[in-house]
């Protein structure tokens, strides 16, 4: 894209760029372009697009750092991405209108209650260049300044609080304003290449209270979206829409979705959004904020003819399925899917969809391998890991806990490691080695910063007076200490780095003895690994900690006999897969079946919830937070038994070794490969499998290892 980037004055909420030109029987007409933060195009009025949020959020350009809520000193690469639409169906001979409008976005976002550095722009920036082929030739229309500049009637708008949109000011010309040049320079601009933000889907919601001018409305599942009112009511009239996960006392409780914080304006954060009437009967929407509820309130006078629920997330494919014959497994499963879609916005995989919104390093690359296997993420993964390494120190090799930056906790292991993790995780599911060759560098600069950052031994800090967490989200105190934690996964960082050296044939070796040793040395006490607390003994062996070997029993023991989880999020999955590869599958689905109203999922589910809790013992946080659903990976790679061959990557060769149990005695799924669909099915008396051409797989079955062709194959037990 080589149009030049225009702005106008940073006073104008939501400025509306328009150019006109003509044309005559157009055979192409290609436009690229951006608006940052968010932008809405029309040709000739009608909407080019069915993207939402569009551009995908990236890492914009340097900000003032020491609004951050921490210390925050490394440089950091910039960003901007554009779209392509093909709009040679929109245009007519003659003249044509191209107009943009553009919303603050992530690009100035003013008003916020969480750690943060500070808005990117003070002033929106829109660009184009528009390839033309007509009656007259070819020619290229880019931006350049000329444009006639006005103020869109959205006189508020903003990602947390939401859209005040004033309708009546549709009526007259709307308000000129002066369009210039802008200074705003990316290091790099580039095509988006994620999938965009749609509507998934329509939901009627259920009237569930009507008092006075006030209706509460249940869309009867937590979502992200918006609400669409089609009303009639006097001019000047304000309708007023208020969003929250839950209901207490006959009304909408906003409490879990930010409303304990105090954004910059004094303004509690509360999901809203503000319609002002132009006195005619009228459909209207918010255009440049999405919210996440599953109820919400309309208040105002107004005659209320249909309200709709429009489902907005990054548009992929669910690609698995999975059944079984308990229902606390089946709510895991339909819970995990429901929450991680809701948390793809803007090209990132994020922690909750309202009160923070960011993309935690540490929930992205702890579900990154669930996200990949039942859901279509390959390309925004490749985004993610992009906004990953823009974000790295440029002089010190540091990964920021949110990519892109937006301020948020988190420590080294869980999140910093991302780095390494993230790009692993994606090769073994899509079998793309570039992504190592883009990402070996960097892996290493972080392996170089964690060394640095040791003493004795032990990952023991991070960054002055910043944040340095070990597992996170636990029920009760944090008993693990974050040391061990965090040195775990320096040694786990280096057993990749290992992997990915000889897959790249660097020549490279990283020694991760002398980190086990000094694990050892501090916290082995010639039983457990830190006292065994909180799943440290899972750690350990994860870790292949020396003496690992002898600490499965006692981990086992001490779980069925617990009989629920008391680990963190990076604890839960790593309990889970560590269960599994002991062969203690059993325990495993015990623990995440558990129907323990006091902690875990059987709590969540006790709560008539259908997306995953920020904590498993609490309901007065996030109630839309996918991490702890890590392991619904175990459901397929454990339970269903659906494992690469060692050594290989992209599923291209499948070892099939289901774990029946008497918990589970039934159950199905399949994942999506890229030769097809591959099922799995057993029950007490068979076990079948459905194998798509071209896959090489085989069955390993009571010791034995069965090859399987293509087709269904069912095995009598």
């Amino acid at each position: 894209m080589n149009g030049k980037w225009i702005t106008c004055d940073s006073k104008i909420e939501t400025p509306l760029f328009r150019r006109t030109f003509t044309a005559q029987g157009a055979t192409r007409a290609v436009i690229e372009i951006s608006g940052l933060g968010y932008f809405t195009l029309w040709i000739n009025g009608v909407r080019a697009s069915d993207d939402w949020f569009a551009p995908a959020f990236t890492n914009y350009a340097p900000r003032d750092m020491t609004r951050a809520g921490y210390p925050i000193r490394d440089t950091m690469a910039t960003r901007a991405l554009f779209c392509r639409y093909d709009i040679a169906r929109l245009l007519r001979d003659g003249e044509n209108v191209i107009e943009i409008a553009v919303g603050n976005g992530w690009f100035r976002q003013r008003e916020r209650a969480c750690e943060w550095p500070g808005v990117y722009s003070e002033s929106l920036v829109a660009a184009y260049e528009l390839k033309l082929a007509d009656a007259a030739g070819e020619r290229t229309i880019l931006s350049d300044g000329s444009e006639e500049c006005f103020v869109y009637p959205i006189l508020d708008s903003n990602l947390y609080l939401g859209d005040t949109i004033d309708t009546r000011l549709f009526d007259a010309p709307l308000q000129r304003a002066e369009t210039r040049l802008s200074d705003f320079a990316p290091e790099t601009v580039e095509e988006q290449t994620c999938p965009p933000e749609r509507v998934i889907r329509e939901i009627h919601p259920r009237l569930v209270r009507a008092c006075g001018d006030r209706r509460i409305y249940d869309a009867g599942e937590n979502i992200s979206g918006i609400v669409q009112v089609r009303v009639r009511g006097r001019r000047g009239e304000k309708l007023v829409l208020r969003f929250a996960e839950r209901m207490r006392g006959g009304e909408i409780d906003p409490s879990t979705t930010g409303v304990e914080y105090t954004c910059t304006s004094g303004r509690r954060q509360i999901q809203t959004d503000v319609f002002i009437l132009n006195g005619r009967e009228q459909e209207i929407e918010p255009m440049f904020a999405y919210h996440a509820f599953r109820y919400f309130e309309i208040a105002g006078e107004a005659e209320l003819l249909e309200p709709v629920v429009k489902v907005i997330h990054t548009d992929v494919p669910v690609e698995s399925t999975f059944e079984c014959d308990c229902a606390a497994v089946n709510w895991l499963y339909d819970a995990y899917i429901r929450t991680q879609l809701n948390n793809l916005h803007g090209g990132i995989p994020s922690d909750c969809p309202h009160r923070e919104r960011l993309g935690y390093t540490g929930d992205g690359q702890c579900c990154a391998e669930a996200a990949m296997l039942t859901l279509g993420m390959k390309d925004v993964y490749l985004k993610w890991i992009q906004d990953i390494l823009d974000c790295q120190g440029a002089e010190t090799g540091h990964v920021q806990h949110t990519a892109p930056l937006m301020g948020g906790g988190g420590g080294p292991g869980g999140w910093g490691c991302a780095i390494a993790i993230v790009p692993w995780q994606h090769y073994l599911r899509y079998g793309d080695k570039g992504v190592l060759e883009r990402t070996y560098p960097a892996m290493k600069r972080w392996l170089a910063y964690m060394e640095a950052h040791c003493e004795g031994g032990l990952f023991t800090h991070e960054e002055p007076n910043g944040w340095c967490l070990g597992d996170w989200a636990m029920p009760g105190p944090v008993e693990i200490p974050e040391a061990f934690v965090n040195t775990c996964y320096l040694v786990k960082v280096m057993e990749i780095l290992n992997t990915v050296a000889q897959i790249l044939n660097s020549g490279e070796r990283f020694d991760a003895e002398p980190y086990r040793r000094a694990l050892r040395e501090r916290y082995f006490d010639g039983a457990h690994y830190a006292g065994g607390v909180r799943a440290a003994d899972a750690f350990a062996i994860w870790a292949k900690l020396p003496e690992s070997e002898t600490l499965g029993p006692g981990l086992c023991a001490r779980y069925e006999a617990l009989g629920r989880f008391d680990t963190g999020f990076l604890g839960t999955d790593i309990l889970c897969q560590v269960l599994f590869e002991m062969g203690r599958g059993d325990v495993a689905m015990r623990l995440i079946a558990s129907d323990d109203t006091g902690a875990g999922f059987g709590f969540m589910r006790a709560r008539n919830a259908t997306t995953i809790f920020e904590y498993i013992d609490r309901d007065d946080r996030s109630l839309d937070h996918p991490m702890f659903g890590a392991c619904v990976r175990q459901l397929f790679t454990g339970l269903l038994g659906i494992r690469q061959r060692a050594g290989t990557a992209g599923y291209s060769d499948i070892v099939i070794a289901p774990v029946r149990n008497t918990l589970v005695c039934h159950a199905s799924g399949g994942i999506r490969t890229a030769a097809g669909e591959l099922r799995v099915a057993f029950d007490a008396k068979s076990v079948c499998v459905c194998v798509p051409e071209g896959l090489r797989a085989s069955l390993l079955l009571n010791g034995r290892e069965i090859a399987l062709k293509g087709g269904e194959t069912r095995i009598l037990l």
